[in-house]
C-alpha cells in the first residue's frame, strides 16, 4: 500500500469514527432525534467503504478489525435506550440463577416479588408473559446473572461470541482478498454493531453459528467432522433464537440428487439434523418441568405482537376490508349497534373446537372459541398468504438451488417480508450472509429498516406507537426494487 492509499485510509478510518463517535454522543444525550439521526447517518461512510472495497481499495484486514471492534467498544458502556429487551434478558437470568424455570414464571409471578429491584425490574417488558427465548439464551443470561453483571457485561459476553465466530469465519476463508470483503460488510455494518453492542439483543448468539455452520457444510466432504460441526453450529443457533432453524432448511432445500455420491449427501444432511435436534432437546432438558409452559410464551408473542409488518400490513387491511364488505347486519349486530365490527360466529363447529381445547373464559365458565371479528379473519388470512409465500421461496430454492448463502437469505428475507413484527435487529440476521454471498440487497435494508425506530422515536416524543403505513411502503419498496435490480444484473 503506497503512501497516499495509506492517507486516504486514514482519512476514512477517522470518518468512519467519527460518526459513531456522535451516536454515542446522542445516545449519552438521550435525545430520540439525534440518536435516530446519527444512527441513519453511520450508513453513509459505511456504504463508501464498501463501494470502496468492491474496487479494492478498502481497508486492510487489521484495520477493518480495529475499527470494528473500537466502535463496539465505544458504544459498550451506554444505556440502551432503542430497546427495552436486555433488561427482560437481566431479569431472566436472575430468576433461573435463583432456581426458577423462566418457562413456567412470567416475570409478575408472586413468587418472584423478592427478585424486583428498582433498576431492571421497571424496565422489563410485557411481565405477564413467560419467557419467549430458547435455552441456550437462558444459558447466557445466568452466566449473566451468576456473575452479578448487569447490562453491560451481558453485552460483552454477547460480543465475546460474536468475536469466537468472527474468527472462525476468517480462518475458514480461503482468500485474503474475500476475507475482507466479508470482514468490511459484517464487522462495520452499522446495524450490527449498534443492535449487539449497544441496545445488546440476543440474535447475534444465533446468527453467528448459523453463518459457522454454512461454511462448515461446505467442507463436509473432507470428514465427517464438519458435518458434527455442521450439525452443532445449527443446534447452538436454534437453541439461542429460532430462526435459527433457516440455516438447517437451507442445507435440505437443494433440487434432488442422485449421482454416485447421492448416498453421502443425504447421510451429511440426515446427520446435520439429527445432530441439531439432539443439541436444541438436550438444551430443553433443564427446562422441561415447564411442561406445557415450556412455549406458550412464543405462542403469545406469534400470535399478538406486530412492529414493522410490511406485506403482513397489506394482506391484513386487504381481509379487514373485505370483511367489512361482506359482512350482513345480522354479522355486525352487537349491543343493538349495527355499525360494530362484523362478528362471524361458527357455533356448528362448537364440539370440534371443545375437543381440541380451543375454549376461552366467559362469565367465568370456559365456552367454545367459535366467535371471531373481523380483524381476527384478516390477521389470520393474512398469515395463511405469508406462509404460502414463504413456500413458494422454499420450492424457488429447491429448483433453482443457488449457493447457500443465497439460499439462506432468500428464506429468511422472504419471512421478514410477510412477517407481522420485524424489528431492525431481525434485518440483521441477513449481513453475515450477505457478506459471504456478496448480496447487495440486505444491505439497503439493513439501512433503511431503521424506519422502524418510527414507533419508538413517536413514543420518545410523546406520540402514540405506531408507524404511517407510508413509512413501511418506502422501506419495503426500495428493497424490493433493490432485489428485482440485483436479481437482474445477475441474469
Amino acid at each position: 500500500m503506497g503512501p497516499v492509499a495509506s492517507v486516504a485510509n486514514a482519512k476514512s478510518q477517522a470518518v468512519f469514527i467519527l460518526f459513531f463517535v456522535l451516536l454515542a454522543l446522542a445516545g449519552a444525550s438521550a435525545s430520540s432525534t439525534a440518536i435516530w439521526l446519527a444512527y441513519g447517518a453511520a450508513f453513509l461512510p459505511y456504504a463508501w467503504l464498501i463501494w470502496k472495497t468492491n474496487q479494492g481499495e478498502g481497508w486492510t484486514t487489521t484495520q477493518i478489525l480495529a475499527v470494528g471492534v473500537f466502535c463496539r467498544l465505544l458504544l459498550l458502556p451506554l444505556e440502551p435506550v432503542l430497546s427495552d429487551d436486555i433488561f427482560r434478558y437481566i431479569w431472566e437470568g436472575r430468576v433461573s440463577a435463583a432456581g426458577f424455570n423462566p418457562f413456567a414464571f412470567a416475570p409478575d409471578a408472586i413468587d418472584l416479588n423478592y427478585l424486583r429491584d428498582t433498576e431492571i425490574w421497571p424496565k422489563v417488558n410485557h411481565p405477564d408473559v413467560p419467557t419467549i427465548y430458547p435455552p441456550f439464551a437462558q444459558y447466557l443470561f445466568t452466566l449473566n446473572a451468576l456473575m452479578g453483571g448487569g447490562t453491560t457485561l451481558l453485552r460483552g459476553l454477547f460480543l465475546l461470541v460474536e468475536g469466537i465466530f468472527v474468527v472462525m469465519m476468517l480462518r475458514e476463508t480461503a482468500s485474503s482478498t474475500e476475507r475482507t470483503a466479508i470482514l468490511a460488510i459484517y464487522a462495520l455494518n452499522p446495524l450490527v454493531i449498534v443492535e449487539t453492542a449497544w441496545s445488546g439483543h440476543l440474535d447475534v448468539i444465533a446468527w453467528m453459528p448459523a453463518a459457522a455452520a454454512l461454511m462448515a457444510w461446505r467442507r463436509r466432504q473432507d470428514s465427517w467432522k464438519w458435518v458434527i460441526v455442521t450439525g452443532a453450529c445449527v443446534g447452538l443457533s436454534i437453541g439461542a433464537k429460532f430462526l435459527g432453524v433457516f440455516a438447517l432448511i437451507a442445507i435440505w432445500c437443494t433440487r434432488p440428487y442422485w449421482g454416485p455420491d447421492s448416498v453421502d449427501l443425504w447421510k451429511h444432511r440426515a446427520a446435520v439434523a439429527a445432530i441439531a435436534g439432539t443439541v436444541v432437546v438436550v438444551g430443553y432438558l433443564p427446562y422441561v418441568g415447564a411442561k406445557g409452559h415450556l412455549f406458550s410464551g412464543f405462542g403469545t408473542y406469534a400470535a399478538h405482537w406486530r412492529s414493522n409488518d410490511g406485506l403482513f400490513r397489506a394482506e391484513r387491511a386487504l381481509g379487514m376490508a373485505l370483511s367489512d364488505r361482506w359482512a350482513s347486519a345480522e354479522q355486525r349486530v352487537e349491543n343493538g349497534n349495527l355499525k360494530s365490527e362484523p362478528l362471524y360466529r361458527l357455533e356448528n363447529w362448537n364440539a370440534f373446537f371443545e375437543a381440541r381445547g380451543w375454549v376461552k373464559t366467559w362469565e367465568g365458565r370456559e365456552i367454545p372459541d367459535t366467535s371471531f371479528t373481523g380483524e381476527q379473519i384478516a390477521t389470520s388470512l393474512a398469515k395463511v398468504l405469508g406462509a404460502l409465500l414463504c413456500f413458494f421461496a422454499l420450492l424457488w430454492c429447491v429448483i433453482v438451488t443457488p449457493p447457500l448463502p443465497q439460499r439462506f437469505l432468500v428464506l429468511m428475507g422472504s419471512l421478514l417480508f410477510v412477517a407481522p413484527t420485524v424489528h431492525p435487529w431481525y434485518v440483521a440476521w441477513l449481513v453475515p450472509f450477505a457478506a459471504l454471498g456478496r448480496v447487495r440487497w440486505p444491505l439497503i435494508f439493513s439501512g433503511l429498516c431503521l424506519l422502524g425506530y418510527t414507533s419508538w422515536h413517536s413514543v420518545s416524543t410523546g406520540g402514540p406507537w405506531e408507524i404511517p403505513w407510508w413509512v413501511v411502503a418506502i422501506e419495503y419498496g426500495v428493497v424490493v426494487g433493490a432485489v428485482l435490480y440485483e436479481m437482474g444484473r445477475r441474469d
